[in-house]
């Protein structure tokens, strides 16, 4: 405790309780949802403070490389990320502050399932035997999906990109996509703990 010498226990604990409070109303807002909207927009016209919104956002560009999106629009984003391919059988739950999805075919439209975290919440059991083994996501099987479920389909356009918030839950309709997930530290400790 050599920084923490002079200072009398008394301050030490309020400082400690000062932090602890500040950090919960940070990760209040954190992990809080909006509306269900779907944010589209070009790369020149992308203004970073939209990431914020915790909105899906299309990017309807034609991109060559997804990589340059990292040190691009997501530069102060995240602290690590990690590549994984879609799954079509799969119903995933987005435990990284951002999954960006790339459709990398050149010709071919695919189809992204979104179901909003605030609605879809109490409908998925998650069994921790079938989590991914880097918790990048947790899974559902597909015919496990309640008939009832709320889901919105979108578009996804050769060489476009589609960035899913944390807590969303998503289906890719084809398989073999890149997804590209961006882990900040937040989002490192809540995936850890699920």
């Amino acid at each position: 405790m050599g920084v923490f010498v002079n200072i009398p226990r008394q301050q030490i604990r309020l400082i400690i309780i000062v932090m602890v409070f500040v950090s919960m109303f940070y990760l209040q807002g954190y992990f809080k949802y909006g509306e269900f909207q779907i944010i589209q927009t070009y790369l020149e016209k992308f203004e970073p403070n939209i990431l914020y919104e915790k909105k899906p956002i299309y990017l309807y560009d034609g991109i060559v490389n997804p990589a340059d999106l990292l040190h691009t629009i997501f530069k102060h984003q995240y602290t690590y990320h990690v590549l994984s391919i879609s799954d079509n059988t799969l119903v995933k739950k987005n435990l990284s502050k951002f999954v960006i999805i790339y459709n990398d075919d050149e010709e071919t439209d695919t189809y992204i399932s979104l179901m909003h975290p605030r609605e879809s919440s109490d409908l998925f059991q998650f069994d921790n035997s079938r989590r991914f083994s880097k918790k990048n996501f947790l899974i559902l099987k597909n015919n496990e999906l309640p008939p009832t479920l709320q889901r919105i389909d979108v578009k996804l356009k050769p060489k476009n990109a589609f960035f899913i918030p944390l807590e969303w839950y998503y289906q890719t309709h084809t398989s073999g996509l890149i997804e590209i997930h961006l882990f900040d530290t937040i989002s490192s400790v809540s995936a850890f703990i699920r």
